[in-house]
């Protein structure tokens, strides 16, 4: 798939191709730690979806660690995609968009507009952001039939038009582990 940006407003399509983006390569979704059996793939949503993480654990791995080594691969992505440098995809000219991730409670546990509090402490206290449980964009990908939700809202805090395009993870209502969105503010 191959999308050029030529306006300033982001699309649906755009920013479900981001998802597509992140989604299709574990490089940004995953976080790899060597063991001396071999490396271990922790995958975001198995993180997500494992409340007290004890198969990790038990490979001496603690939550610090797996939290700051997928932090770091969304990092990597964020910037991948604003130079325009992820294989098989276009984006043209991304200066700044955000990503925010929750879990099934709609606690946020990671907001790239939160650089200093994305921290695996903070997140255990519920202080990267407050809970997005509520938000049209996080209900509809909770319960609608497809898992997406979009929203196009405007933002008090930064004035602008925002559209939020957001992608439920699990595979169904009863089994939702969170919620990954993807976000473009126009005063970005």
């Amino acid at each position: 798939m191959s999308i050029i940006n030529t306006t300033s407003a982001f699309s649906n399509l755009l920013l479900s191709s981001i998802n597509s983006a992140f989604n299709s390569n574990l490089k940004y979704s995953s976080t790899t730690f060597s063991t001396p059996k071999g490396p271990v793939i922790i995958p975001l949503v198995s993180f997500l979806g494992n409340p007290n993480f004890s198969f990790y654990t038990s490979l001496g791995f603690t939550f610090d660690e797996i939290y700051n080594g997928l932090i770091a691969s969304i990092n990597t992505f964020i910037t991948d995609v604003s130079n325009n440098n992820i294989p098989n995809y276009n984006f043209g000219n991304i200066n700044k968009f955000r990503i925010l991730i929750t879990i099934a409670d709609g606690n946020v546990f990671f907001d790239s507009s939160k650089n200093h509090l994305n921290t695996y402490n903070n997140f255990l206290e519920y202080k990267i952001n407050q809970n997005h449980g509520t938000r049209h964009y996080i209900q509809e990908a909770f319960h609608s039939k497809d898992g997406i939700g979009y929203e196009a809202k405007w933002s008090s805090t930064t004035q602008g038009l925002e559209s939020v395009y957001s992608v439920r993870l699990g595979r169904s209502e009863s089994g939702i582990i969170g919620v990954i969105a993807f976000s473009y503010n126009n005063t970005y």
